[in-house]
């Protein structure tokens, strides 16, 4: 009775490892759609100074880029920083991080809470976008290019 106890217990201890193990997510995942109109930055347990660099958010003439926070806690600096064409899409994260740490941004700005407007002076070209967790944020930024109004 007592070794099936035991072999039963193992077993519990061995499944709850395995969805322990299965169910760990990265503190920081920062997705840009295909097309470069969309950009969704989700932050989990997220520690100071965390961050995630994107490219390339496109925005055409007549358009400006919306952007909402939904963050529970913390708080997140969004910054869009104008692309440089010698960069290729297969530039290296370290070269990204090198380019959008020496230019200037065209728009920063520190998000909480459930803040959102709309960047209507982005010239038309190609942009990265970099967030960082500046009060341990969790929740999410959404930016997502749009006609103006």
């Amino acid at each position: 009775m007592m070794k099936r106890m035991m072999k039963g217990i193992a077993a519990a201890v061995l499944t709850m490892s395995m969805l322990t193990g299965c169910s760990s997510r990265p503190n920081l995942v920062l997705q840009m759609e295909p097309d470069g109109k969309k950009c969704t930055a989700e932050f989990r347990k997220s520690s100071k100074d965390d961050f995630a660099l994107s490219g390339t958010l496109v925005v055409e003439e007549g358009e400006g880029v919306s952007y909402e926070a939904a963050l529970e806690k913390g708080s997140v600096l969004l910054e869009v920083i104008p692309a440089d064409e010698s960069l290729t899409k297969t530039a290296s994260p370290e070269q990204l991080e090198a380019f959008a740490n020496t230019e200037e941004n065209a728009f920063a700005k520190e998000l909480k809470g459930t803040e959102g407007g709309v960047i209507e002076t982005l010239a038309p070209g190609d942009y990265y976008v970099r967030v960082t967790a500046v009060q341990k944020p969790d929740g999410t930024i959404k930016l997502e290019v749009l006609p103006k109004n």
